[in-house]
């Protein structure tokens, strides 16, 4: 059972809860990864169509929910390595901003981004997780974004 740590309004550790029993009350922590190329093209994957939450939507690269025995950089690092098959180094990351989100998930969100020329052919998709992932041209992504808004999380725009 995976064991979800559980923060105050500071984003300060104080207890831990079985994933499936945390409420909308309780507060807990995400990591996530913003990837992009030289071409400041941003790679995106359309989530798994087996997922609970956001299913078959673009959103950014990888994300995971902390764990006990995680960090954010520590969770980032394995979400890219098991979702995608991208290998992350703690230097390679730059650790951007972190917001808090209340809806519909009640979470604080700590973004990364990694600069690197990935061929996409060389991933490695973990289909639980992904369903395909493509790079996306940022005036490309605003018009589907503004055309589409269902094809996407919610959030997307504060990873753009």
């Amino acid at each position: 059972m995976e064991h979800i740590i559980l923060v105050n309004q500071e984003d300060h550790e104080i207890w831990s809860k079985v994933k499936q029993y945390i409420t909308t009350e309780d507060i807990y922590r995400v990591s996530s990864l913003r990837v992009q190329n030289s071409l400041w093209e941003v790679l995106l994957p359309q989530r798994s169509l087996k997922k609970k939450h956001h299913l078959g939507k673009w959103w950014p690269i990888v994300e995971g929910t902390l764990e006990i025995g995680t960090d954010y950089k520590t969770k980032i690092i394995s979400r890219a390595k098991q979702e995608v098959g991208i290998n992350v180094s703690e230097s390679d990351l730059k650790e951007w901003k972190k917001i808090r989100i209340l809806t519909p998930y009640n979470h604080f969100n700590q973004n990364f981004r990694l600069i690197q020329d990935i061929d996409i052919d060389d991933l490695k998709l973990d289909t639980e997780e992904v369903h395909e992932v493509r790079w996306w041209k940022k005036q490309d992504l605003l018009k589907s974004l503004e055309s589409s808004p269902e094809r996407f999380v919610g959030s997307l725009d504060r990873f753009i």
